[in-house]
């Protein structure tokens, strides 16, 4: 009977310590589940164009506009402290793009410095240390890509000619003064070259009217692709009119079918002259002064 009391008040005491303690871990996880509330991941609702082209398809999208922006939608307001994590890629050439990036809330802009290029694809990429103002990030990185509509040109191109159905610079500022003279189109070399302008080696003719700025940097690259269906020698092919500047011409003269040849007519500016110096190639191994290499094309019937 002595020990009854005691045992009973032992007992009042566990109980109010197990009581406190459930408490304690209670108060615990209701604090930890706000603040997981409270920084909610970040998550990417949508992808387009400003032109309303979907970029956040199951496939990647093609056809889009050289000079179209990205536009991206998220889940909460964006901190703009963290955009270097977005980033757009060249994906044929797997170099950077310069964007400028903007911020409206929940809306991020990535409009590119220059236009893309023509039949290109682009890689964006939403790294996972992009954060909302509250500080909740993306769980993992974000990729899309896009393909942008027209044939392939390297970045850097200066003027760059389709021929698709008209004779329009795609990617500078170099357009006809008008849309050719006798001027036909047919289809290119591949299906994914799309179509080639036909000359009809008498009247046909194109005319840009300031392509002498096309050497206003000192040096150039030109590449372009013919194919030569008729028989007439000595013909005017491409090039600068006049005599300062270059000109890209089919050959004439009796030769043999095995040395027919081809040449880029060219002047150059000297210190106090000018002086010219063609560089050609007529299918054989025996070179011409200025040339270091000549491909043999001879034994397979030549130019």
């Amino acid at each position: 009977m002595l020990n009854f009391k005691p045992k009973k008040t032992i007992m009042k005491k566990v109980k109010w310590i197990v009581s406190w303690l459930l408490t304690v871990v209670l108060v615990t996880t209701v604090f930890v589940n706000c603040g997981e509330d409270e920084v909610a991941k970040l998550k990417l609702i949508s992808l387009e164009t400003d032109g309303g082209t979907d970029l956040n398809g199951a496939t990647s999208a093609t056809g889009v506009p050289v000079g179209a922006s990205i536009v991206a939608e998220f889940s909460a307001n964006v901190d703009d402290a963290t955009l270097e994590a977005i980033t757009l890629m060249n994906g044929v050439e797997s170099t950077a793009v310069d964007v400028n990036i903007t911020v409206d809330g929940k809306t991020v802009t990535i409009n590119h410095v220059a236009d893309f290029g023509p039949g290109t694809t682009y890689i964006v990429t939403f790294d996972a240390g992009l954060a909302s103002s509250a500080g909740g990030k993306l769980s993992n990185s974000v990729e899309r890509s896009l393909t942008t509509a027209g044939n392939f040109a390297p970045s850097g191109v200066i003027a760059h000619w389709t021929f698709e159905d008209n004779v329009n610079d795609v990617v500078g500022a170099f357009d006809p003064s008008t849309s050719g003279t006798d001027v036909t189109y047919v289809t290119s070399r591949t299906a994914g070259a799309g179509k080639a302008a036909s000359f009809n080696g008498t009247t046909t003719i194109i005319e840009v009217p300031n392509g002498n700025q096309l050497m206003a940097n000192g040096d150039f690259s030109l590449s372009f692709w013919m194919k030569v269906d008729g028989t007439k020698e000595s013909h005017f092919v491409m090039g600068l009119a006049g005599w300062y500047g270059f000109q890209f011409e089919i050959l004439g003269g009796p030769w043999t079918a095995t040395d027919k040849g081809v040449k880029l007519a060219t002047r150059y500016q000297l210190a106090a002259s000018t002086d010219a110096e063609d560089t050609w190639w007529n299918g054989n191994p025996n070179g011409w002064q200025g040339s270091t290499f000549a491909k043999d094309v001879s034994t397979a019937g030549g130019i």
